[in-house]
């Protein structure tokens, strides 16, 4: 959540907020979640009323925590295309391919005054790949900040990139750190 609203600050400055839209993890994550079946309906609410409001040319940001684990889904609603990037380049969690599914479907139907259903395209994106365990959070932040800067990043799989070096990461963690502390 900091990390999206250090990217929105950074963008609102530019005068580029229009071309992203980010949906807060804490809202959508499985993470923590008790009840997931009724959480997963509210959770479908919150992503479908953030599409809803989405202009063309505009991509939409969701960092997603299933448990223990940060991934990321980049949303094109021009295209209709689900990105998915995971640092581990593991299969995509089930509770986050449901919710994905129902909230297009939502908007589909709420969309389509006819009968035809628009395709989702779903892109599995090579990113740069964590060498350890507990990097994914940088990763994330990482890929959001290189896609801000060239979305072309996500179509081109990274440019071939296979990770990131520790001054990148180190980087990402600074900057962190030094927007936290600024909002203290």
């Amino acid at each position: 959540m900091i990390w999206t609203m250090k990217l929105y600050e950074e963008l609102k400055k530019i005068g580029m907020t229009m071309k992203y839209k980010f949906i807060n993890p804490a809202a959508v994550s499985l993470s923590g979640r008790a009840n997931t079946n009724k959480s997963r309906i509210d959770r479908t609410k919150i992503i479908v009323s953030q599409l809803e409001g989405i202009q063309s040319g505009q991509l939409c940001f969701m960092p997603y925590n299933p448990k223990f684990h940060w991934v990321l889904i980049v949303i094109d609603m021009d295209s209709n295309t689900i990105y998915y990037l995971d640092p581990m380049r593991q299969p995509m969690h089930m509770d986050l391919r449901l919710l994905l599914n129902n909230a297009m479907a939502r908007l589909n139907v709420k969309e389509s005054a006819s009968s035809n259903k628009v395709k989702v395209n779903w892109a599995t994106v090579k990113a740069p790949r964590q060498p350890g365990n507990v990097e994914c959070g940088f990763y994330v932040m990482s890929y959001m900040q290189d896609i801000i800067a060239d979305n072309s990043v996500l179509k081109e799989d990274f440019f071939g990139k296979k990770t990131y070096n520790e001054e990148e990461i180190d980087e990402i963690r600074k900057e962190w750190a030094s927007f936290v502390l600024e909002k203290l």
